[in-house]
């Protein structure tokens, strides 16, 4: 976006970024295909006169795979998008890949950013950390797997979260277009902001501004912000998966995630670090980057 140069397609394929390009795209097209492989066979098979008797049989035997598994996932994602393509509901494979690549690239780029940074922080707030492990020894057993029902009991790991979130939005921009005309009233006067406008909007430091965070605003601080005693805020104070009709769809799984993860992590070891919240420069990208990544220190509790 920031290079016009390499506007031109003939101009782009000399350069390297072309080829780490292709070596990426490569390696998520792979991913969302082996996902997708066991739907794409059951859908893309053709009856062949050769053993159509066979693969009937075949087709049977899948059939009642698929209805069995559809009973215990009815939920799924792709069990979904699987019916839609055998009743021909205007959706093909190939849709059905596009919104995978986008589903996957976008979910495991916010996910992974949004995760590093809570760690890092939890790492140079060893007191959090420590009430954090509190909690996850108090809700969750020692051993087995954890249901969702124990992951939504989880109030301070979401604290946790949450805070690392308002002070690292893992999105730090993000562009609207005003579809009707819009008066803005600030403290100065009120504008007129055109129906038509593309505004962009400063998520990384409207979540860090003391006129809305209070003093505490560039610290890391999950009671303070986030607690229950915590003043009520406006709606539109945090928005780290945006709001309003374009908020992202997904934001429930990724909490979740982020929850058995951190959950994962932090019930076995302690994370600590040298560095210091104020040290932290970041860049600016599509999602939040640092100039330099701090090493932690992993310890067996």
């Amino acid at each position: 976006m920031l290079s016009p140069w390499l506007y031109p397609e003939l101009i782009y394929r000399w350069s390297r970024l072309f080829d780490r390009q292709q070596k990426v795209v490569g390696v998520l097209f792979g991913f969302v295909e082996q996902l997708l492989q066991p739907a794409v066979s059951v859908v893309g098979v053709e009856d062949s006169d050769a053993n159509k008797q066979l693969e009937e049989e075949q087709h049977q035997h899948q059939r009642q795979q698929q209805q069995q598994r559809r009973i215990k996932s009815k939920s799924i994602f792709i069990e979904q998008v699987r019916e839609h393509v055998e009743r021909g509901q205007q959706m093909s494979w190939q849709d059905v890949r596009d919104e995978a690549n986008v589903i996957i690239a976008a979910t495991f780029e916010t996910t992974s950013t949004a995760l590093y940074f809570t760690i890092l922080c939890l790492a140079m707030h060893p007191e959090y950390q420590e009430k954090l492990h509190d909690e996850l020894c108090a809700e969750l057993p020692e051993h087995g797997d954890i249901s969702i029902e124990q992951l939504e009991r989880l109030s301070y790991t979401e604290m946790a979260i949450n805070e690392s979130m308002r002070l690292f939005a893992p999105v730090p921009m993000v562009l609207r277009r005003a579809g009707q005309d819009l008066e803005l009233r600030r403290d100065d006067g009120v504008y007129l902001i055109p129906s038509g406008t593309q505004i962009g909007i400063d998520i990384y430091n409207m979540q860090r501004d003391v006129r809305v965070w209070g003093p505490l605003a560039t610290t890391y601080n999950p009671e303070a912000h986030f607690g229950p005693d915590a003043p009520t805020r406006h709606a539109f104070a945090f928005v780290p998966f945006t709001k309003g009709l374009r908020m992202c769809i997904g934001y429930r799984y990724a909490l979740l995630l982020m929850k058995l993860l951190l959950a994962k992590i932090f019930r076995c070891y302690r994370i600590s670090t040298a560095a210091r919240l104020e040290q932290l420069l970041v860049k600016g990208n599509i999602s939040l980057k640092l100039k330099e990544y701090p090493l932690c220190r992993v310890e067996r509790r």
